[in-house]
C-alpha cells in the first residue's frame, strides 16, 4: 500500500492560529484562568490616619487635629444638622469606602453641663451661645432653630430640642436628646430624653421615635391638681413620652391621675390600702394646654353616706375652655342655669349607685342598684347630682318585717358633695284582714337645719 503523508500548515495572525483543513480543540485538562484573579482587588482598605485631613464617614466628615496612633480628637461634620461638633475618637481605623471597621468617635461634653437639668437657666445660656458659623461646637446644644432653618421643624412654640450626646461607631451615628416643652401650667417645663438614638448622617429624621417623660410629678393648681407620671425606657409605651417624627413633634402621650381629695370622695374598698380615689387617663395631643380625655374611676362614696358606693361606668377628664364633652348638660344647683364651655372638672356620664343597708334590707339584703348620667365634679364644689329611679322593688320581693312592701320610686339628690336628700315611695301591704291591704308610704332620708341625718317614714 502507498504511503500517504498530510502536511499541515499552520498559519499564525494577530487573531491567533487556525490550521487549514484542522481544527484545534481546547485541552479540557487545562483550566482557564479566572478573570478575578486578573482584575484587581476591589475590597476597601484600612487609611493611614493623617493629623490636618479630612476623612470622609457615611456622608459625614472628621478633620483630624490632633494624632496619637488611632486615638486622637477634631472635628466632626454632620450634614444633617449643619454642624461641626468637637469631637475625640479612640481605636478608629477608617475603610476607603467611608465606613468605621472600628473604635468610636463621640462628642466633646462641656464640663458645667453636668446635672444639666437641676440648673434651669442652663439651656438659656447654651441657646446663647449658639454655634457661630465656621465653628464647631461641644455638648449640650440647643438644634432648634438649627432644625426648623434646614427642614421647617415642628415643634410647639417655647418647646426646645437638647442634642446631649453624639457618637459615632461601626453601627452607625447615634444621639442622645432631651426635649423641653412648655407644661399644663405656666412656667413650668416637661423633660423628655432618649437615649442612643440612631440617626442618619444626611437627615435627621426620628421617625416615630419616643422620648420618655425624665421626672414625674405634679401640676400645682388648685381647680385642677395632676399627677404626670413618667416614662419608662426600659418597657415600650409605658408612662409618658412624646412621639417624634421626621418632621417634628408628632405627638405628647402623658399618663396622668387626678387624685380627688380625701375630704371629698373615700375609696369604697378601705382593705386595698389606697387612700385616695383616682381619675386615671391618658392625654394624647399635639399640644399641652387645653385637654379632653376618657378616665377611669375608682369606685368611691362620699364622706358622711359611706354605705353608698359609687361606680363609674364612663367618665371625662375635662380641662377644655373651648368645649364640653358630647352631650355634656350640666345645670347650676343654685341658679338652675346650664353651665357653659368653659366648665372644668371630671364628667361622670354613666354612673351606678349601690344603695345602703337601710334600703337593700327591704331586699332581705340583697344588693340594689341604680343608674344615673350626666353628673359632674368640680374641686371647688364637689359632687352634685340627681338621680331618679322607678320600679326599683316590687311588691312580691320587698320586704318590712313580714309585710310586703314595693319601692315605685327613688329620688337621690347630691348637692355640693352632701347628701340633701334620698326619697322613697311604694307600696307596703299590711295584713290587717284576711285578704290585706296595699298603702302607700313615702320615705325621706335628709338632713336638719343643723346638718344632722334626719328620716320620715309616712303612710297614707
Amino acid at each position: 500500500m502507498r504511503n500517504i503523508t498530510f502536511i499541515l500548515f499552520l498559519f499564525f495572525t494577530t487573531q491567533g492560529a487556525f490550521a487549514t483543513g484542522l481544527t484545534i480543540e481546547p485541552n479540557p485538562l487545562v483550566p482557564k484562568k479566572s478573570k478575578i484573579l486578573n482584575e484587581k482587588s476591589t475590597a476597601p482598605t484600612v487609611l493611614n490616619l493623617q493629623k490636618g485631613k479630612s476623612f470622609g464617614i457615611s456622608g459625614a466628615s472628621l478633620n483630624i487635629k490632633t494624632l496619637k496612633g488611632n486615638d486622637g480628637t477634631g472635628t466632626f461634620y454632620l450634614p444633617a444638622l449643619n454642624y461641626d461638633f468637637e469631637v475625640q475618637f479612640e481605636n478608629l481605623l477608617l475603610l476607603s469606602d467611608g465606613q468605621i471597621l472600628d473604635g468610636t468617635i463621640q462628642a466633646i461634653q462641656k464640663s458645667e453641663a453636668t446635672n444639666f437639668q437641676e440648673k434651669k437657666g442652663l439651656f438659656r445660656f447654651f441657646k446663647k451661645k449658639r454655634t457661630q458659623e465656621g465653628h464647631a461646637s461641644t455638648l449640650p446644644q440647643s438644634i432648634t432653630a438649627r432644625l426648623k432653618e434646614l427642614k421647617d421643624y415642628n415643634l410647639p412654640r417655647f418647646a426646645d430640642l437638647i442634642l446631649l450626646d453624639l457618637e459615632v461607631t461601626s453601627e452607625g451615628t447615634f444621639v442622645d436628646l432631651e426635649f423641653e416643652a412648655p407644661s399644663i401650667m405656666e412656667d413650668d417645663f416637661l423633660y423628655f430624653k432618649g437615649e442612643r438614638v440612631k440617626i442618619e448622617n444626611d437627615d435627621f429624621c426620628l421617625d416615630n421615635v419616643n422620648l420618655d417623660l425624665t421626672v414625674g410629678g405634679g401640676i400645682d393648681d388648685f381647680e385642677f391638681p395632676l399627677r404626670i407620671i413618667k416614662g419608662d425606657p426600659n418597657v415600650e409605651g409605658k408612662g409618658s413620652y412624646a412621639t417624634f417624627s421626621c418632621e417634628g413633634l408628632k405627638n405628647f402621650n402623658l399618663q396622668a391621675q387626678y387624685p380627688f381629695p380625701k375630704e371629698q370622695l373615700v375609696p369604697a374598698d378601705q382593705s386595698s390600702g389606697v387612700d385616695t380615689v383616682m381619675a386615671n387617663f391618658i392625654i394624647s395631643s399635639p399640644t399641652l394646654g387645653s385637654f379632653m380625655s376618657f378616665a377611669s374611676v375608682t369606685p368611691f362614696s362620699i364622706p358622711g353616706v359611706d354605705d353608698m358606693i359609687f361606680t363609674i361606668d364612663s367618665a371625662y377628664v375635662d380641662y377644655s375652655d373651648a368645649s364640653n364633652p358630647a352631650n355634656f348638660f350640666y345645670q347650676d344647683p343654685d341658679t338652675g342655669e346650664e353651665v357653659d364651655e368653659k366648665w372644668k372638672g371630671v364628667f361622670f356620664r354613666k354612673i351606678s349607685i349601690s344603695l345602703p343597708p337601710s334600703i337593700t334590707s327591704f331586699n332581705g339584703g340583697k344588693e340594689l342598684l341604680v343608674g344615673g348620667e350626666n353628673i359632674v365634679y368640680d374641686r371647688g364644689n364637689g359632687i352634685s347630682a340627681e338621680i331618679f329611679a322607678y320600679n326599683l322593688l316590687e311588691l312580691g320581693d320587698g320586704s318590712l318585717d313580714g309585710w310586703g312592701l314595693s319601692i315605685d320610686t327613688l329620688n337621690v339628690n347630691v348637692k355640693y358633695n352632701s347628701l340633701e336628700n334620698l326619697d322613697l315611695g311604694g307600696n307596703v301591704y299590711i295584713p290587717i284582714t284576711g285578704e290585706g291591704e296595699n298603702i302607700n308610704y313615702n320615705c325621706l332620708i335628709g338632713k336638719d337645719e343643723n346638718g344632722q341625718s334626719t328620716v320620715v317614714f309616712a303612710m297614707d
